[in-house]
């Protein structure tokens, strides 16, 4: 078979090639219509006109180029540059494009985007804290890049080898192999290696090895960004020497500095921005103060007159108000004039007074109190409001005091909810496949039935109660919840009445548990810090999408097209590339014809798998790669996959595979050749800095922020908040029993020994001896280890009874107080009647699973807490971190168990391939929950993703699965009734935004409370008060200090 000769030079943009043009028609591919290329040309006169006449206004509003620069310095410093160079290009690019391409200087019009920072407030206040701690991550970047120099040149004295080379395994002359590869198989006979000189060769290939200081590099970053192929590189060093250690430990060690140590310091140095001063905190607490004092006073006066007006009303004096009320402020910038002294003068006459923070609450709480009385009103202008209440406690019980007793009662609330999580199993218990359904489709109904009724009844209540719009604040319809309650009933009613399309919409009745977990006041901190936060994250996400449309557009400039390759990769060279030398590595398009062999095996014969020998061929494809049967694979060819292929290297998974992708790449229409240009790895590299070490850190950043102004403390100096952390632990301070010294002899002699330090010392290092021989039992061990270990066993056991024993006669009925005396008998008791029944020959009995109770002996190593300040004060940070973090995981559980069903509607049935299986699938709402629960920890995720992107004719559609029906053909699943087919938009979409909600925001979430924790209790460290002032307290059995 032979190519066909082509001149690469030749661009024909037509068949008789009376047009050529490079840029428009690489090789004769098509790259941009004309029509298009002369829109974008008017588009881009018209932007840069408009933008232009834009900066003219500008300079002539700010009366000269001088005050322009200076007054909103740098924002029109930017907006001039942008300006500037983009009219300048835009000329060159007409009037000397014969003389040199400027069109790569066409990129400065992507810094048009970073415009609208300047445009939007709370945008550029972010902006402007992420340009004042650009400098310091500057730092950190420089810091890493050390680090990585520093590893790298380690790392290419361990691991530096030759690597196999499969052509230089040649049969010497005469006709026998080298003794690097022994084998010689095959008819005609050639060389290859054996499976022992494969495994003990240098394992390194051409694109992973250590023999170079730039592959070192690129290596260790991948490492630390906990790319999947870091465990794979980790292996081969591990073989690239004579010991397994030097791989493990270098590896390790590297991993741990680089990902948890400085990787981490991006956190710290974001959070120092969004971190104010005490001086500062304290200023803003003052003017908080005066702002709610004039709030409270406004509202004063607002209610005086309007007294004044009725009472003038009912004088029949309905002139013109008082010159006094005309002159009232009205609003807080009316205030901006006046000083303290006027503002205490103004409060007094209007008798406000400003006490302290307790009678500040008791009057904030009364008011409160009054304000719900006056906004109750008459419901269905005929319900008049519950009634005994505050004001008329003496009143008969009317029908809305009992709907309101039925609404606050605690039966009440437990049987809705309960309603609400057997409507969620029941949705969870169908499936879109009949025969996957674990309920019948007429048991269903009923339920939905039931349900509904359901609803509908907590409808009609809460309407009784509360009223529907007009009649005051907290109507019905003017709650949030209550509107999606009543949004989630309307698409029940749909279903209902069998509504073809709206049965997907089912799945956000699974939003009604957020209505419990909202009463929870972590998670409620925890919803509401989101809430708070989700404009600055939006803003964060927007900063975010602005580099990636800057990296996008230069990736399409850089790859657009290049990633294209041919499925045969041996096609390179003559003669199917006739033009080419002999061994030459260069292939091109139009010779990817024909068809080729599947595989084939080291003995030279040609297979479809391993084990399946056979000459079956396949055709030659042209295509971009792809890792799943569907043929989905990445690329930059056009703007929707070059965002989608920098999201999935955001990601940090597999981003290795598009790496060298980049490296291969070499101009269109023609096949990769392996690392042509090793330096496109800058390009992921940078996107990945600014992406991962420094965007992604600023929602970290926010949700903190948040955090701390849900809880109130976002003000609070250091000092403020161990006061109150301080009080609060006081105020809930349980004390416990002291233990006094007992008077009897013996007693006493067994209680110096206990409390010895020496005897807590020797109890420490028999557990940890204890650990350390539990940690030699392998798996078909020695006989005369086992019987060594019996021995040792019992003799631990017997000191650990003697300690107990110690105890008891010490401390009596007093030992039975302290949990961890309890935990350390049970501990004794489980070890003693595993080692007797194991003496007894139980061991092939299910009980022999009470081994594992001998772990529990581990936790005495707790003790050891105490001892160490840094060690008590991450063990405090998890402590105190459990109740959010447990939050945090329920509602990322609803997020899963929500994705789950929107699955199974859209992506149940698919065609098996490297994601989908029959393991992992979305078959079944139960199956979609396991496979999105490995999905959002990043494990294998694209893979999943392209799978669900399948797409004809690489799968059966629903119409050829029903012309199929029509003929006769019987499937496999006979209530199957539509195609395997996937939707690529829908699937990048739906694991899109699962990955971003799912990974980044929830984790981030994670990693905030976590965060904010261990500063608060690294700061308590630095108390007057410390936890050991409060344990000494405790132990004194002293009452409440406040």
């Amino acid at each position: 078979i032979t190519g066909i000769p082509h001149d690469p030079a030749r661009a024909c943009c037509d068949a008789g090639c009376q047009t050529l043009d490079e840029e428009m028609c690489p090789r004769g591919l098509i790259k941009m219509d004309k029509e298009w290329i002369t829109f974008t040309y008017y588009t881009e006169l018209i932007f840069n006109v408009i933008f232009t006449l834009e900066l003219i206004l500008k300079m002539v509003s700010w009366w000269g180029v001088k005050r322009f620069l200076t007054d909103n310095y740098p924002s029109n410093v930017i907006d001039l540059v942008i300006v500037v160079l983009s009219d300048l290009f835009f000329v060159l690019d007409i009037f000397v494009e014969a003389l040199f391409n400027v069109s790569v200087f066409r990129l400065i019009r992507l810094l048009r985007a970073f415009k609208v920072a300047t445009r939007l407030r709370r945008l550029k206040l972010i902006v402007d804290k992420a340009v004042n701690a650009l400098g310091t991550v500057t730092y950190v970047l420089l810091l890493l890049l050390l680090w990585h120099i520093l590893a790298a040149l380690v790392a290419m004295q361990l691991f530096r080898c030759s690597p196999r080379r499969e052509e230089l395994c040649e049969a010497l002359d005469d006709g026998s192999c080298p003794a690097f590869c022994s084998a010689l198989v095959g008819d005609p006979a050639r060389c290859v290696f054996t499976d022992f000189e494969v495994f003990e060769h240098c394992p390194w290939d051409q694109y992973r090895n250590f023999n170079t200081f730039g592959n070192a590099i690129v290596q260790l970053f991948f490492v630390t960004t906990g790319d999947n192929s870091w465990v794979d590189v980790m292996h081969r060093g591990m073989r690239s020497g004579p010991s397994i250690w030097p791989g493990i430990l270098f590896f390790i060690f590297f991993y741990c500095v680089s990902l948890y140590c400085i990787c981490n310091l991006f956190i710290c140095v974001i959070l120092e921005e969004f971190e104010l001063s005490d001086a500062q905190k304290q200023q803003l607490q003052v003017g908080q103060h005066r702002v709610m004092l004039i709030k409270k006073l406004l509202k004063r006066q607002k209610r005086n007159a309007r007294k004044a007006k009725a009472k003038a009303r009912n004088q029949n004096l309905l002139g013109a108000p008082d010159g006094d009320q005309e002159n009232q402020m009205t609003n807080i910038a009316d205030f901006d004039h006046v000083n303290e002294d006027q503002l205490k003068e103004m409060l007094d006459e209007e008798g406000i007074k400003v006490g302290g923070m307790q009678e500040e609450l008791e009057r904030q709480q009364q008011q409160e109190l009054e304000e719900q009385l006056d906004e109750e009103a008459d419901v269905f202008f005929c319900l008049p409001p519950p009634a005994p209440n505050a004001r008329d406690p003496e009143a008969p019980a009317n029908l809305r005091w009992y709907v309101r007793w039925l609404l606050d009662s605690t039966p009440w609330t437990i049987f809705i909810l309960l309603t609400i999580f057997a409507s969620a199993v029941f949705l969870a218990l169908d499936s879109t496949i009949p025969s996957k359904a674990i309920v019948d489709a007429d048991t269903a109904a009923v339920a939905d039935i039931v349900f509904f009724s359901i609803f509908v009844l907590e409808f009609v209540v809460k309407l009784l109660d509360n009223g529907v719009f007009w009649e005051h604040k907290k109507a019905y319809f003017r709650q949030g919840w209550n509107l999606l309650d009543f949004v989630l009933l309307l698409f029940q009613v749909l279903d209902l009445l069998g509504v073809n399309g709206l049965r997907a919409v089912r799945v956000l009745r699974v939003l009604r548990p957020l209505r419990l977990l909202n009463k929870i006041e972590s998670l409620q901190l925890m919803l509401s810090a989101i809430y708070q936060s989700s404009v600055d994250i939006f803003n964060v996400l927007l900063l975010w999408l602005f580099a990636y449309v800057a990296f996008a557009v230069v990736g399409m400039y850089l790859f657009g097209g290049k990633f294209y390759q041919c499925s045969d990769p041996t096609f390179v060279g003559p003669p199917l590339n006739p033009l080419e030398p002999p061994g030459s590595l260069v292939g091109w398009r139009e010779n990817c014809v024909g068809n080729s062999f599947a595989y084939q095996g080291v003995n030279g014969d040609y297979l479809v798998s391993v084990s399946t020998p056979t000459g079956i061929l396949k055709p030659r494809v042209w295509s971009n790669p792809a890792n799943a049967p569907s043929g989905v694979g990445f690329s930059f060819d056009n703007f929707g996959l070059a965002m989608q292929t920098l999201f999935e290297a955001s990601t940090m998974k597999s981003w290795s595979t598009y790496v060298y992708a980049t490296t291969d790449a070499t101009t269109i229409g023609q096949h990769p050749i392996p690392r042509n240009n090793f330096w496109n790895v800058i390009f992921f590299q940078v996107w990945v800095a600014i992406s991962c070490f420094f965007l992604l850190q600023m929602v970290i950043g926010v949700l903190i922020d948040a955090i701390n102004q849900q809880t109130g403390t976002a003000l609070f100096t250091a000092m403020q908040r161990n006061w109150l952390r301080t009080y609060k632990k006081f105020k809930t301070l349980k004390p416990l029993v002291p233990l006094q010294m007992p008077a009897n002899k013996v007693r006493k002699g067994f209680w110096l020994i206990v409390n010895h330090p020496n005897f807590q010392n020797f109890i420490t290092g028999v557990i940890l001896f204890n650990i350390a021989i539990m940690t030699t039992e392998v798996y078909d061990q020695p006989a005369y280890w086992t019987n060594i270990m019996t021995v040792v066993n019992w003799l631990l056991l017997v000191i650990y009874i003697v300690e107990i024993a110690f105890k008891l006669i010490a401390y009596r009925e007093f030992f039975f107080t302290d949990p961890w005396n309890l935990f350390d008998l049970a501990v004794v008791i489980a070890s003693l009647f595993d080692e007797l029944y194991d003496g007894g020959g139980g061991g092939g009995s299910g009980l022999q699973s009470l081994r594992v109770l001998r772990v529990l002996r581990v936790f005495k190593t707790f003790r050891l807490v105490r001892r160490s300040p840094r060690l008590l004060l991450i063990i405090n940070t998890l402590g105190a971190s459990i109740a959010p973090v447990l939050s945090a995981f329920l509602f990322m559980l609803l997020l899963v168990f929500l994705f789950s069903v929107l699955g199974n509607q859209f992506f149940s049935g698919l065609k098996h391939g490297i994601g989908i299986t029959r393991h992992n699938n979305l078959d079944t709402t139960w199956d979609a929950l396991l496979l999105l629960s490995i999905v959002v920890t990043g494990d294998n995720w694209q893979a999943t993703m392209r799978d669900c992107a399948t797409m004809a004719p690489a799968c059966t559609t629903t119409s050829e699965l029903n012309l199929l029906l029509a003929q006769g053909f019987v499937p496999n699943d006979p209530t199957m009734d539509k195609g395997d087919c996937g939707n690529m938009a829908g699937a990048f979409l739906f694991f899109d935004i699962f990955y971003v909600i799912g990974f980044n925001v929830l984790r981030s979430l994670f990693i905030a409370v976590l965060m904010e924790n261990f500063f608060n209790f690294k700061t308590q460290g630095g108390f007057s008060i410390s936890q050991g002032h409060i344990e000494s307290y405790r132990r004194g059995g002293g009452g409440v200090f406040f």
